[in-house]
């Protein structure tokens, strides 16, 4: 099986994945096409086209067709009729989705994961309703990334030892999406996220104007400017010019309003198209100064993405009005290349919420299958007047009230729309049986004091604390308000046994751990345990995760600290038989010490003093290393792209006490790199990082 990556934009589709190569692989359309239009079109009760089948729809009969599924999906809740076919907008949007599977397995061969963008003003609502097309698509088996988030991870943005702020400027068919990222690490923090109409569609709306002019100049008869299929004529015009002006400087088209109609040719430069569209692109300008803004702050970088912003002139006036290094390396492929690459991430840190669209504020989630559970809704009708909706809670877990002084959530804990990615999705009960989800297990129960667990205890997350590591998402003790009565407990017959789950894996990411393994088809729950190295039986520690929550969060999160430890997983199931088998076990290394370097540079008249600060979380030796100097746009990754200041030999640190070096340069003039890089082979040791990236650079 391949995993997926698909990028549903305003205006169309791509679905990618890697091939053991790592090589980015697009879906194609019949036509060859990899950017499909996200449009169905319902020609008739029985004909739906969807992608390219749908174009002619799109201007023979735009009464017929929906033209953006994404659109249609997070700006109205009413569905509408077609021939007499009732079509909520997540019944189109699940239709677009599975055309973009079918595509890429004709290629791919069958999806296992399926990772889908979801745009970073979307809110959780958007994400809710986007994961409910999806799901009707019968996507069980996916994940919800935030576009910016992947559009870091295309340009390897996300990495170990990175500490950065950095804006994703998202220019869409429709919309212009800018987010401002706080990135450490594998963690990220959706720090701002706006969208405003200044996608492709404004950018073709300043042109179309002159072409009309210049098209009645060639052939006037050709029409007039209220004639509104010449005006559709002069937008596809102006989109193809728009495409084209990306790669050349000037291009040119035919400008006809139909089959059989009259035609002329149209052309514009690239100066033309900038006079043009001046003030689209000062108003774009504005809305990525208003993101920079909101930042913290100053960001290191500004990061381009989607079709739209292909244009060179984009860039090079944000680089020229901001002062920011602007990157901009195949950014119509950013999001979908970064979807791919997040499906070999398995813990991927994300928080931030970004505010959901108003006009669906006010309507309630619907799930797909509610359609097929309800006679549709006379014409005219709204579905939001709905007197009894279905709303799904987004997070099963038992809620808490938190400790005194406790810290803002960690990403695994509440993973929302702009920045949920690792997390695969719980498949909608509505759409997967028709039912509503059973009601929640009693509160978690103590395990035993030996560190077993009850087997046939409640199904929520709970734990007995060890030392130097938590179940995330655990609960200290059971809310009374939580417990259902005797009547919800297991009974007597409910007995359970322990059965070693299939396919323990464990992802180590720091002091944390992320453990997934394969269910058995009737297990509800699992007994999570795990030892420290060294620590005496009586020190390991316990807890339960129920099935659900696992779904929910994409796998059992443990705070293990830096030390080895061993865990091991039981799945609960029902019976009484004893298994004979152990159960699942990994050991987990323990953390090499980290030695963090905080450059400096105090500037005198004619030679500057370059400082270095290293400081270890442990006692270790430093190894051997070099201080580069780099003085151009890029970060130095070796010594061949910088000039080397200083050998540093290998010395003894003491735990937390910082050792200095220093060393006098030339005074260079402007902002320039100082890196430090090991020089020698050995993989084991202490490992090398700065303190902060931004602060590599030095002004």
């Amino acid at each position: 099986m391949t995993d997926l990556g698909i990028d549903l934009g305003a205006t169309s589709i791509r679905a990618g994945w890697r091939t053991p190569q790592g090589e980015l692989q697009l879906a194609p359309a019949d036509d060859g096409e990899t950017a499909v239009p996200a449009a169905v079109w319902y020609a008739s009760d029985t004909d739906i086209r969807v992608g390219q089948a749908a174009r002619p729809g799109l201007a023979d009969h735009p009464d017929q067709v929906v033209a953006s599924v994404r659109t249609e999906l997070l700006t109205t809740s009413r569905g509408r009729y077609y021939h007499g076919r009732f079509v909520l907008p997540e019944t189109a949007a699940a239709t677009v989705y599975e055309d973009a599977v079918q595509r890429a397995s004709r290629h791919a061969g069958p999806p296992g994961r399926v990772m889908i963008g979801i745009p970073a003003a979307a809110g959780r609502q958007g994400e809710r309703l986007l994961s409910n097309a999806a799901s009707a698509a019968g996507l069980t088996q996916r994940q919800s990334i935030a576009e910016p988030v992947a559009v870091a991870l295309h340009y390897g943005a996300l990495q170990e030892g990175v500490d950065l702020q950095a804006v994703v400027c998202d220019i869409g068919g429709a919309t212009l999406d800018v987010s401002v990222l706080r990135i450490r690490d594998l963690n990220v923090e959706t720090c701002y996220a706006e969208s405003a109409p200044l996608g492709g569609r404004a950018w073709d709306a300043a042109l179309a104007g002159e072409l009309l002019a210049q098209a009645q100049r060639a052939a006037p008869g050709l029409g007039g400017a209220g004639d509104s299929a010449l005006r559709a004529a002069a937008l596809r015009a102006a989109e193809e010019l728009r495409i084209a002006l990306a790669s050349a400087p000037q291009a040119s088209v035919l400008l006809r309003a139909g089959a059989g109609a009259a035609a002329a040719e149209v052309g514009l430069d690239r100066d033309q198209l900038v006079s043009l569209a001046g003030d689209v692109l000062a108003r774009t300008v504005a809305a990525v100064r208003a993101g920079l803004a909101a930042a913290d702050e100053p960001p290191d970088t500004l990061l381009m993405a989607g079709a739209a912003s292909q244009l060179p002139c984009i860039a090079a006036d944000l680089r020229e009005r901001l002062g920011l290094e602007v990157r901009q390396e195949s950014p119509e492929l950013a999001v979908v290349s970064g979807l791919t690459l997040a499906a070999g991430l398995s813990l991927l840190f994300a928080t931030g919420t970004a505010a959901a669209p108003a006009a669906r504020a006010a309507a309630p989630a619907r799930p797909v299958a509610r359609a097929a559970q309800t006679p549709p809704p006379a014409p005219g009708t709204d579905v939001r007047d709905d007197p009894d909706p279905v709303v799904r809670d987004p997070d099963p877990r038992t809620r808490a009230t938190p400790a005194p002084g406790a810290g803002p959530a960690t990403a695994g804990q509440d993973a929302t729309s702009s920045g949920t990615a690792g997390a695969p999705e719980p498949a909608d009960p509505a759409t997967a049986g028709g039912a509503a989800p059973e009601p929640a297990s009693p509160g978690p129960a103590s395990p035993a004091a030996d560190g077993s667990g009850d087997l046939n205890g409640p199904d929520e997350q709970d734990s007995s604390p060890a030392p130097g590591g938590a179940a995330r998402g655990t609960d200290p003790a059971p809310d009374p308000l939580d417990d259902p009565g005797p009547a919800a407990r297991p009974g007597r017959g409910d007995q359970m046994r322990a059965q070693p789950v299939a396919q323990l894996t464990a992802l180590r990411r720091s002091e944390h751990l992320l453990l997934t393994w394969i269910w058995p088809a009737d297990s509800q729950a699992a007994r999570v345990q795990w030892q420290h190295d060294g620590d005496p039986p009586e020190r390991a520690g316990s807890a339960r995760c129920s099935r659900r929550v696992y779904e929910h969060d994409g796998g059992f999160d443990l705070e293990i600290g830096r030390g080895g430890v061993t865990v091991t997983v039981d799945a609960l199931v029902p019976g009484d038989d004893p298994d004979d088998q152990p159960p699942s076990s990994r050991h987990i290394d323990p953390l090499p010490s980290v030695v963090t370097y905080d450059p400096a540079v105090h500037r005198r008249l004619r030679r500057s003093l370059v400082t270095v600060t290293f400081v270890s979380d442990s006692d270790c030796e430093l190894p051997p290393a070099q201080l580069i100097l780099g003085t151009g746009s890029y970060r130095p990754l070796s010594s061949k792209d910088g000039t080397v200041l200083m050998e540093l030999p290998r010395q003894r640190l003491t735990a937390r006490q910082p050792a200095t070096v220093s060393t006098e340069v030339p005074t260079v003039r402007g902002p320039c790199w100082l890196v430090c890089l090991r020089t020698d082979d050995d993989p084991g040791g202490p490992e090398l990082r700065p303190l902060a990236l931004h602060r590599l650079k030095v002004r």
